[in-house]
């Protein structure tokens, strides 16, 4: 004889639980409904069992449960850990990747949450980073973000089913190292509109920074302040560098440009070729670039003609382009405007 035995839950069903079956010596598991079946071919009595884990002690109904097949004519039965009325009750956990949160780096936020009760429920996902973060960037897609806080939100969360939702986070610059920065996860679980289960953790790390303030020597040090060496002297050069920051250093580069001048030709001056005085023989800028005293008009017919200037900045005025003396606004007519302006200078003393 092959009977179809269909196992059902309570009302407050739990998915994914385990059920032993004896003497079979079969493992099931509940669907997402709180069910399961199986093919029975035989006479004899079985035994369902439900596994009692930490995460979800609720009291059983029952437990376990023989079946009978050939007197038991139900074969539908109540059986379950769910108690006769709703549980409600949310895990939340938040990682980062690992131990430290690294200067000026992406780090990824995983917030795991689990539905603890015997009913599906709805809910929101809050994640609040402190403010030293830089900003974040969307993994997991985000419902709204108001300040430094993200919102992300659930339906239909079945008992026992754990979701995993990820934000990136811009760590702080290496202005803030050894420093303790905190986030907050927040879930909010709903059934049927009422809020009914609240849950949290807080995550605190430290910035982790690899930091180098280097120097370099050369040696022999040289004569004087200059620094001045004989001819042909070999100088060997002694570059510094110290990890003074709290986390590994990795993938270290040394760079350093000589301009190939010893001590004894350098000539400091200006540098740049668009200075009022540039040195073409300087070999070392020393900051004293001049970008305003040689400029301004050069044209002799312009009426604010500069003699000491070098460089024309297209500042001149002419007055009498186009032949007429007091045509003086240069819009091609002697009109009011004219009479304006030359009114603007009546009673000045004018140079011979």
């Amino acid at each position: 004889m092959v009977t179809e035995v269909l196992i059902t839950m309570t009302s407050f069903v739990l998915a994914s639980q385990e059920i032993m079956i004896e003497p079979l010596g079969v493992t099931l598991f509940t669907n997402d409904y709180g069910e399961f079946s199986f093919d029975h071919s035989g006479s004899q009595s079985l035994t369902f069992s439900v596994e009692l884990t930490p995460i979800f002690p609720f009291s059983s109904t029952s437990n376990p449960i023989t079946l009978d097949p050939l007197s038991d004519t139900d074969l539908t039965l109540e059986f379950g850990v769910a108690k006769e009325f709703p549980e409600f009750d949310v895990f939340v956990d938040i990682y980062p990747n690992g131990n430290g949160f690294l200067c000026n780096d992406w780090s990824n936020h995983i917030i795991c949450y689990r539905n603890m009760g015997n009913v599906a429920i709805d809910g929101i996902v809050e994640l609040e980073y402190d403010p030293l973060f830089q900003g974040h960037a969307e993994v997991t897609p985000i419902d709204s973000v108001n300040g430094n806080t993200v919102y992300m939100s659930f339906e239909n969360l079945l008992p026992g089913q754990m979701f995993f939702y990820d934000v990136d986070l811009l760590t702080p610059t290496v202005d803030f190292i050894g420093e303790y920065i905190a986030s907050y996860a927040r879930v909010t679980g709903f059934y049927q509109g009422q809020e009914v289960a609240y849950g949290e953790q807080t995550l605190e790390m430290e910035i982790a920074c690899a930091y180098d303030p280097n120097d370099k020597q050369a040696f022999p040090i040289g004569y004087t302040d200059d620094h001045l060496l004989l001819q042909e002297t070999e100088q060997e050069f002694l570059i510094r560098f110290q990890n003074t920051g709290n986390a590994p250093a990795q993938d270290i580069r040394i760079q350093d440009t000589l301009d190939g001048i010893c001590d004894a030709f350098e000539v400091p001056g200006c540098t740049s070729p668009d200075a009022c005085n540039y040195d073409e023989h300087a070999t070392d800028d020393d900051a004293s670039c001049d970008f305003d005293s040689c400029f301004g008009c050069m044209e002799l017919s312009a009426s604010n003609y500069n003699p000491d200037a070098t460089m024309d900045d297209g500042s001149c005025i002419f007055l009498n382009i186009l032949g007429c003396a007091a045509e003086i606004n240069e819009d091609g007519f002697v009109n009011t405007s004219d009479l304006l302006l030359l009114m603007a200078e009546y009673g000045m003393e004018c140079a011979n």
